[in-house]
């Protein structure tokens, strides 16, 4: 099992070799019976030990997780516990709610920790190390090979029947479900991705990752372990090139693409940001040109060597990863997460490093597919012109000037090239002022979204929220 605190982590159980009667069947089977009792019957809260204080309405919790650590207790101990799972979180979260009773136990210090501890201290007594440890040296695969750590095992038993056979439980290494990229496995990814080893022979992952397959570490394991939620291992996953695309189609509402294979793409132009916000600012609104032009953008790198990079690649921070090896080594940006909104996350892009990928594999070529102009080329289409356009049934907000309007829409990749204004920020030509608040009510804001809205395929109102959250999070940003 996957360890946690104070025991496991539950989630979605595969079981094999599990006899009617034995500790193993009596585990799974009483999860079920705890969950199903105080989800049906919150009421009998109150005849455990240490809750009979409760009064209606009952919290009586029926997380998983938590009564199944309950129940590794009860295993490891031979008895029935609740304290840790059940009884404590019905104080914690009945005092939340103006319960006097629920205060008064929460100020018990001594009711607090017999609750939390009495049972979980002398079941962990219980855990025993697995030797030895060097058994499982071939599964382990990160850099650090000091981390193998112990896997701790006990014998598991069915409270109040001696004469079941008894199950061994075994808690596997805090390695095998790191948290990527939390914690301690944070210093180990940054060790393993070096370009030090023989990278050009390696696979296209290989070289993505920029580790040796004997090196890479477990980033799949537990949904990639980022702790900000799904929006936010989308993210990473992306980054590191280990995101099946097929996977957004199962929910195309969820989230905002172009669904086109068109590029947008800059190159030549000088990224002299002077902190993370400022490459914020810039990534929104090469974001919102893409959705008005109906491109994919191709996201380009954070220049590595500045200080706020370097910051923004701490795991504290995660507002990058590095990426690739050798001359494709690239800082590459993360939009900022949320638990469980889209925001950035959900507004499709390519990073630079796919773009390369697209020209060496010559899926894109520039004598076939690509249109340049210059980066200046690309104007805000006076009110007057938008206001004929969408009597025309289109409304439009950004465009090339003519010539280059005509020659790239034949092409695939829009490229724009040459560098900024010797003041100001890249593309600020487009401000941001009216996408500081999600009501867009400012011109701008009005026009972009009246094309959005017109476009086809056009965007529903949730994926339109999307795109206001994106933007309110990049025009706000302050780190």
């Amino acid at each position: 099992m996957q360890t946690d605190n104070p025991f496991v982590n539950a989630g979605i159980f595969y079981v094999q070799n599990v006899k009617p009667g034995d500790a193993s069947a009596w585990f799974l089977e009483e999860l079920n019976r705890r969950i199903e009792r105080f989800t049906y019957h919150p009421e009998t809260v109150t005849e455990l030990p240490s809750s009979g204080w409760s009064t209606p309405p009952h919290f009586a919790n029926a997380d998983e997780q938590a009564n199944m650590n309950d129940i590794v207790a009860s295993g490891l101990l031979g008895r029935n516990v609740y304290g840790n799972g059940v009884e404590f979180y019905e104080a914690r979260f009945k005092k939340d709610k103006g319960s006097t009773a629920a205060a008064a136990k929460m100020r018990d210090g001594a009711w607090v920790h017999r609750t939390q501890q009495g049972d979980v201290t002398p079941a962990r007594r219980k855990l025993g190390s697995l030797e030895p440890a060097q058994a499982y040296k071939d599964v382990v695969h990160l850099c650090k090979m000091g981390m193998w750590g112990r896997a701790d095992v006990a014998e598991l038993r069915v409270p109040g029947n001696a004469s079941a056979p008894h199950a061994s439980l075994l808690l596997a290494p805090d390695w095998l479900f790191s948290h990527f990229p939390y914690g301690a496995f944070f210093p180990s990814y940054v060790q393993c991705h070096a370009d030090s080893w023989r990278w050009a022979e390696a696979s296209a992952i290989e070289q993505r990752l920029c580790m040796p397959k004997f090196r890479v570490p477990v980033v799949m394991v537990h949904m990639s372990g980022l702790r900000n939620g799904q929006w936010g291992r989308r993210g990473v996953m992306r980054a590191l090139g280990v995101w099946d695309e097929r996977a957004d189609q199962v929910a195309p509402e969820a989230w905002v693409s172009s669904r086109t294979e068109r590029l947008l793409v800059t190159e030549g132009a000088p990224l002299r940001f002077k902190s993370m916000a400022g490459f914020d600012r810039f990534a929104a609104r090469l974001l919102l040109l893409g959705l008005l032009l109906r491109r994919r953008v191709v996201m380009p790198s954070m220049p590595c060597d500045t200080a706020w990079a370097r910051t923004a690649l701490e795991p504290r921070h995660l507002r990058g990863l590095k990426v690739g090896c050798g001359p494709e080594k690239q800082c590459v940006w993360l939009p900022m997460p949320h638990y469980s909104l889209p925001w950035c996350s959900g507004v499709d892009f390519l990073y630079d490093i796919d773009y390369r990928t697209l020209l060496a594999k010559g899926n894109v070529t520039a004598a076939r597919d690509v249109a340049a102009a210059p980066l200046g080329a690309l104007r805000l289409v006076p009110n007057e012109a938008e206001a004929e356009a969408a009597g025309g049934g289109e409304a439009r907000v950004a465009e090339l000037a003519p010539p280059h309007e005509a020659v790239a829409r034949e092409k695939r990749v829009l490229l724009l090239q040459g560098g900024a204004a010797a003041q100001g920020e890249l593309l600020d030509w487009l401000p941001l002022d009216d996408f500081r608040s999600k009501s867009w009510k400012g011109g701008l804001a009005r026009r972009v979204q009246s094309a959005l809205e017109r476009q086809e395929p056009r965007l529903s109102s949730s994926q339109l929220d999307i795109v206001k959250d994106c933007m309110h999070s990049l025009a706000t940003s302050r780190d």
